[in-house]
């Protein structure tokens, strides 16, 4: 007789990875279902950054948790998450205004000292003085990922928790009202589904008829695992692009282009950002694109060059080293934090992703959802809800 499981939970990135942890927790009897062990994903390819600037309110409060979640996660999961602090280096670039800058980020977060490039250097030796007019520091976190979501699918195996590796062809519901989900390599059914796929959320639940506003990226960027240079810091353009290329591709207007392979919505951005975790390991800017086909065929060595020579602007000296090309997809949704809750007129069916800040965010959220979905309603999360 086939196993009906509580919840099935579709994607082991750190969303689905949390959630289905945090299910567990409460004694459900979970699966943690993922396409492949390749750990090809988003969450592998994060900067790892937990930050709190710039929140207040019911969102500052999420932040804030979500910072107090990473410092007993690795006590709780029973790993070392390399949680730690470290300086959060925002370099200001030729033709910012520098005035405008500093009232913008005054606005979100504690005093702090605008530096010369040369100041600059003596804290991050690694940086070019001539590609910025300004830069300063901000005291965040860093946790490592890759040991993160490790160590939150092990903690669920250890609570009974089940993980399969397969993708999902066939999402339906069976006549006695339980889920039937058939991948590649098996079929499993539970009494209900939650969607945590992320960049492959909008594919998936249109495969089975299900249209919600989510979207992606593919993002590029270029990982450098032998080196001997090391950052001092943990490096970000103080302009980021991604959000406002995201805001432009997910307007309503563009909607019906999202169900149409082949349309790149905007053009490209480059934001050059870098970071290395303890082990070494380094990962080099972010190349990111809407293209509405997730399957699309990239040129990573058009790609890769271009990310290197941006970088190398800012950090001349890594945009040298032997490196590896690498692309994944990065859910969004517009104008907003995440999507997450029932699936309208699919019982059963749920959906918890396009997050941004998901490092930061999910620990917070995944415990206070996970209480949600058996029924004890959660006001900070109603912004959020589908």
């Amino acid at each position: 007789m086939t196993k009906i499981y509580d919840w099935i939970v579709i994607g082991a990135g750190i969303t689905g990875s949390a959630l289905a942890y945090e299910l567990s927790k409460l004694g459900l009897e979970i699966l943690l279902l993922d396409q492949s062990t390749d750990g090809d994903r988003a969450t592998h390819y994060s900067y790892g950054g937990v930050h709190w600037y710039g929140t207040s309110g019911d969102r500052g409060t999420l932040f804030h948790e979500g910072k107090a979640r990473h410092e007993q996660l690795s006590n709780e999961l029973g790993m070392d998450t390399e949680f730690r602090a470290v300086e959060f280096l925002f370099t200001v670039d030729p033709g910012q205004d520098v005035e405008y800058t500093i009232a913008a980020y005054q606005q979100m977060s504690d005093p702090f000292q605008m530096l010369t490039p040369q100041e600059a250097c003596e804290i991050e030796p690694l940086l070019n003085p001539e590609a910025i007019v300004s830069a300063f520091t901000l005291q965040q976190a860093q946790v490592n990922p890759i040991l993160l979501n490790q160590a939150y699918q092990q903690a669920t195996i250890r609570q009974g928790g089940v993980m399969e590796i397969g993708e999902v062809q066939e999402l339906g519901k069976e006549l006695d009202r339980s889920y039937h989900i058939r991948t590649s390599e098996d079929s499993y059914q539970a009494k209900n589904v939650v969607v945590c796929a992320g960049g492959w959320t909008r594919q998936l639940l249109k495969q089975a008829g299900i249209d919600i506003p989510i979207y992606f990226t593919h993002a590029e960027l270029v990982e450098i695992v032998n080196t001997d240079k090391r950052l001092s810091n943990f490096i970000i353009p103080s302009q980021t692009q991604l959000y406002q290329l995201e805001t432009y591709s997910s307007r309503p207007e563009l909607e019906f282009l999202w169900d149409e392979p082949g349309h790149e919505l905007a053009p490209a951005i480059v934001d050059t950002g870098a970071v290395q975790f303890l082990g070494g390991r380094l990962l080099l800017g972010q190349l990111s694109r809407t293209v509405t086909d997730p399957q699309a065929q990239i040129n990573p060595q058009r790609s890769e060059k271009e990310i290197r020579q941006k970088v190398g602007q800012i950090l001349p000296s890594l945009a040298q080293e032997a490196g590896t090309w690498h692309s994944c997809l990065v859910a969004f949704v517009h104008q907003n934090f995440a999507i997450m809750g029932a699936i309208p007129k699919r019982e059963g069916l749920y959906v918890f992703s396009g997050f941004t800040a998901p490092i930061t965010l999910v620990p917070a959220i995944a415990p206070r959802f996970a209480r949600q979905l058996i029924g004890t309603p959660d006001p900070l999360l109603s912004p959020f809800i589908l």
